[in-house]
C-alpha cells in the first residue's frame, strides 16, 4: 500500500503539491493564533524545510531528483549547442567508423555458418612443387573412397554464371555436399547423390528473385544451356561456407568440356580422435601416392588443412594482416576521445564558479557527481546512437555493392547486428568521463578529489590500494 500511495502520489503530483501547501498554510495560522492567544512552544520551523521532508516521505525524491538534473543538464545543452554538436558527432563518427570494422570482423570471422556442428568442418588441399593446388573431381571420388580421417568428404567449386538472364553466383558441388554440412531446407529437399539436373535455390535468391513463390518447386531454371529442375530452397541464413553468398547450387560434376578439368575444393568432417595435424599428415600421404605418376614438378608437396566454422579463419596469420587496419581505426577513436577531453577540460575550467557557487548553497558531493553524470549521459546517448547509425548505414545493402558495382553479381554476407553490442561500453565510458568539471585539472589535489568521486559513487571509502594507485599517478604525470 505504500509503494502504491507513493507511486499515486508522484503521478498527480501537481495536486499533491498544492495540498502541502495548503496545509503548510493552516498550519502556519494555526501557530499565529495560538501565539496571538499568548501560548508558548516550538515554531513551526522553515516551510522549504518541511515542505522537502514531506517530499521524501511521500514520493520518490531521488527520481524527482532525477527529473531536476535532467532538466538542468537539458538546460546546459541549449545554451551551448555547439559544443554538445561537437562532442556528439566527434564521438558519434569513431564509434561508427570502429562499429562497422567490428560489425564486419564479426561476420566473416567470429560468426560460425548456419550448418550442423560447423567446429567440426575443415577444407583441405593439397599444393605441388609449381605451386598449383586443388583436386579433380575424379581424384575426389578416390579420396572419398580411400580416406581414414574423414567420416566424409564433399567437393564444390564456384559457378558464375547466368541463371535466366540474370548475373548469379553458385557452386557447382557433389550429391553428398549437403549431407555433409547438413543446413536444412526451408522448401523441397536438398541436393542428394543420385540426382540429375537439378538446382537447389538460397533462400535470399528465392524471396528477392522470385517473390517467395510457394510453387518454385518443379520449376525449370536455365543455366549455361542447361535446363535445370529446382527441387529445394536452402534455409534462411545459410548462404554457403565461403566469404562470398551463394544463390544457388547444382549438381556436379559439370559437363565435360575441351581443355584441363577443373579444380574442386575438398571439405570433410573429422572422425572422432582425429585432430588436424593428424588429417594434414594423412592427406599428404595420400596425395602424394596419388600424384606419383605426375612429373616431378606437378606432385603433391605440401598439405593446408583449415577451419571452415566461420568464412575467414581466425588465426594468428590473419590477425598480423589485419593489425594494421586495427591500429588505423583505433587509432581514430584515440583522436576522437582525445578531442572530447580536451573540450571537456576547457568546460571545466569555465564551470569551476558554477561549482564553486553550487557547493557553498549546499549542494553534497554525491548530487555533484550526479549531475555531472546526468549531463554526460544527454551526450553520450546521442553520441552512442550515431554512431550505431553510421555503423548500420556502412553495413547498408546499398553500401555493401557499391565495392561490386553491381547488386545482383558477386554479393557479400549479411552485414549487421553487432554495432550496439560495440557502442554501448564506449558509452558508458563516456558518461564517466563527464565527471572531469568535478576534478580540478591542475595540481596534486587530483587524486583526493577521485577518491571522493569513488565514495559519492559507491557509498563507501575508497580501498587503500585505490588511493595509493591514484596518487601514484598524480605524482608520475603531474
Amino acid at each position: 500500500m505504500r509503494l502504491w500511495s507513493r507511486l499515486r502520489q508522484w503521478i498527480g503530483h501537481r495536486q499533491f503539491e498544492a495540498d502541502l501547501a495548503e496545509e503548510i498554510r493552516i498550519h502556519r495560522e494555526m501557530e499565529h493564533d495560538y501565539r496571538a492567544a499568548g501560548g508558548e512552544g516550538r515554531f513551526f520551523g522553515s516551510e522549504a524545510l518541511a515542505l522537502e521532508q514531506s517530499r521524501e516521505a511521500w514520493g520518490f525524491a531521488w527520481l524527482d531528483s532525477f527529473a531536476q538534473d535532467i532538466r538542468y543538464a537539458w538546460r546546459g545543452i541549449r545554451r551551448a549547442p555547439g559544443f554538445a554538436l561537437t562532442v556528439i558527432g566527434t564521438i558519434g563518427l569513431g564509434l561508427g567508423i570502429n562499429a562497422t570494422l567490428f560489425t564486419v570482423f564479426n561476420t566473416y570471422v567470429f560468426r560460425t555458418i548456419a550448418v550442423s556442428d560447423p567446429h567440426n568442418l575443415y577444407e583441405f588441399w593439397w599444393e605441388s612443387r609449381d605451386g598449383t593446388w586443388g583436386a579433380t573431381w575424379p581424384q575426389f571420388q578416390e579420396l572419398r573412397r580411400e580416406n581414414n580421417v574423414f567420416t566424409d568428404v564433399a567437393a564444390y567449386d564456384s559457378l558464375y554464371a547466368a541463371l535466366d538472364g540474370r548475373p548469379a553466383t553458385g557452386e557447382t558441388v557433389s550429391g553428398n555436399y549437403f549431407a555433409v554440412l547438413a543446413p536444412g531446407a526451408h522448401l523441397g529437399r536438398l541436393i542428394q547423390p543420385d540426382d540429375a539436373d537439378v538446382i537447389v535455390l538460397s533462400y535470399d535468391t528465392w524471396r528477392n528473385s522470385y517473390g517467395a513463390d510457394p510453387h518454385i518447386l518443379g520449376r525449370k531454371l536455365r543455366l549455361r544451356g542447361r535446363t535445370l529442375e529446382v527441387i529445394g530452397v536452402a534455409r534462411s541464413g545459410f548462404t554457403g561456407i565461403a566469404d562470398v553468398v551463394r544463390e544457388f547450387w547444382v549438381k556436379g560434376p559439370p559437363p565435360a568440356s575441351a581443355g584441363p578439368p577443373p579444380s574442386v575444393r575438398l571439405l570433410g568432417r573429422l572422425r572422432p580422435g582425429v585432430t588436424p595435424e593428424v588429417a594434414c599428415s594423412g592427406v599428404l600421404v595420400w596425395a602424394q601416392a596419388e600424384t606419383s605418376g605426375l612429373p616431378a614438378a606437378r606432385r603433391a608437396a605440401r598439405t593446408h588443412i583449415v577451419s571452415r566454422a566461420t568464412p575467414i579463419e581466425y588465426s594468428p596469420r590473419m590477425l598480423a594482416a589485419l593489425a594494421p587496419l586495427f591500429a588505423a581505426f583505433g587509432l581514430v577513436l584515440a583522436i576522437a576521445c582525445a578531442n572530447v577531453s580536451n573540450m571537456m577540460l576547457a568546460r571545466a575550467l569555465v564551470r569551476q564558479r558554477e561549482i564553486a557557487i553550487r557547493v557553498s548553497l549546499g549542494a553534497g558531493r554525491t548530487r555533484l557527481v550526479r549531475q555531472l553524470l546526468t549531463e554526460s549521459l544527454l551526450l553520450a546517448f546521442p553520441a552512442a546512437a550515431a554512431g550505431i547509425a553510421i555503423s548500420s548505414g556502412c553495413c547498408s545493402e546499398r553500401f555493401r555493392h557499391l565495392s561490386y558495382g553491381s547488386s545482383s553479381s558477386h554479393p557479400s554476407k549479411p552485414i549487421g547486428g553487432s554495432a550496439p553490442s560495440f557502442c554501448w561500453p564506449r558509452y558508458a565510458r563516456r558518461c564517466c568521463s563527464g565527471l572531469c568539471p568535478r576534478c580540478k585539472p591542475h595540481g596534486r589535489g587530483w587524486w583526493r578529489q577521485t577518491a571522493e568521486i569513488f565514495r559519492a559513487i559507491t557509498g563507501h571509502r575508497a580501498c587503500a590500494a585505490f588511493w595509493w594507485r591514484a596518487r601514484w599517478r598524480c605524482a608520475r604525470f603531474y
